[in-house]
C-alpha cells in the first residue's frame, strides 16, 4: 500500500510543479499585458516578461505531455482506462509534444522545424520560420 502511495505522490509533485509554472505564466502574462497597454512594449523589463511568459507556457506543455506519456503508456496497467482511450491519449501527448515551440528556449535544427510544420504549426514554413525568429529575439 505504501508503495502505491509513493508512486502516486510522484505524479502529484510533478503536477504541482506544472501548476506553479502555470501561475508564473499567468503573472508574466498580466505584467506584460499591463506594461504593453502603458506603451512600454520595447522596454527590457517587458521583453523579459514576454520571454519568461513564452518559456513557462512551453515548459508547462512539456511537463504535462511528459506526464501524459508516462500515465497513458499503453502497457501501463496502473490506471483503469480502456486500451483504445490509453492509445488515443498517449498519441495525443506525443503529437502535442512535437508541436511545442522549441525556438522559444533554444534555436532549433531545420529537421525539427520541418517536423513541427507537419504536426500542426500554422501558416507556411517560411511564416513559421519568421515567427520563430521573432519569438527568439525576446
Amino acid at each position: 500500500m505504501s508503495k502505491d502511495l509513493r508512486f502516486d505522490t510522484k505524479y502529484h509533485i510533478i503536477l504541482s510543479v506544472a501548476i506553479m509554472i502555470k501561475v508564473v505564466f499567468l503573472i508574466c502574462a498580466i505584467v506584460s499585458f499591463y506594461e504593453t497597454s502603458r506603451g512600454n512594449e520595447t522596454s527590457p523589463f517587458t521583453k523579459k516578461m514576454i520571454k519568461l511568459k513564452d518559456i513557462t507556457n512551453e515548459l508547462f506543455k512539456l511537463i504535462i505531455c511528459g506526464l501524459m506519456i508516462v500515465i497513458f503508456y499503453p502497457r501501463n496497467q496502473k490506471y483503469c482506462i480502456d486500451k483504445p482511450m490509453k492509445i488515443l491519449l498517449f498519441s495525443y501527448a506525443i503529437i502535442s509534444l512535437m508541436e511545442i515551440k522549441w525556438s522559444v528556449a533554444i534555436n532549433t535544427h531545420p529537421f525539427f522545424r520541418n517536423l513541427q510544420y507537419f504536426f500542426g504549426r500554422n501558416g507556411s514554413l517560411s511564416d513559421q520560420i519568421t515567427r520563430d525568429k521573432h519569438i527568439s529575439t525576446y
